[in-house]
């Protein structure tokens, strides 16, 4: 076998091992449980969300697409919680759902309302109980 026959070899093999994408790379956020302090997502197998927060909740469809540095970014609505029952809830409000998965596994969450304070940053690790203490 030739020296360049070898090399084209190797480098193909090794181009087997490892496909070249970055995490995240055309993948979406995996389904389950991702949990906090002060919040849960709950990622459904068709790629559908719903966030619980201490004083509200967020919904978004998916599936969400990564870029190839792990962001996103999608359309939801965000619906403030009240801390007692009521006969006829808050009305949810567009939202934008962003963030970015770490390649580690860590997911960072924004969750931005217009003509509102967005929520804070927050970080997720799946399959983590979540922290929450409902308002009151």
């Amino acid at each position: 076998m030739s020296r360049h026959a070898g090399l084209a070899l190797l480098l193909a093999s090794a181009g087997c091992a490892h496909s070249g994408r970055a995490p995240g790379d055309g993948r979406t956020i995996p389904p389950g449980q991702w949990g906090g302090d002060q919040i849960e997502l709950e990622i459904s197998a068709n790629g559908h969300g719903h966030v619980s927060l201490s004083c509200g909740s967020a919904d978004f469809t998916g599936p969400v697409k990564l870029d190839v540095g792990g962001h996103f970014l999608t359309a939801g609505t965000y619906t403030r919680g009240t801390g007692v029952e009521t006969v006829r809830g808050p009305m949810p409000v567009p939202a934008n759902i962003s963030g970015r998965l770490d390649p580690g596994g860590v997911l960072w969450l924004d969750i931005a309302i217009a003509r509102a304070y967005p929520v804070r940053s927050v970080r997720l690790q799946r399959g983590v109980a979540p922290k929450l203490v409902r308002c009151l």
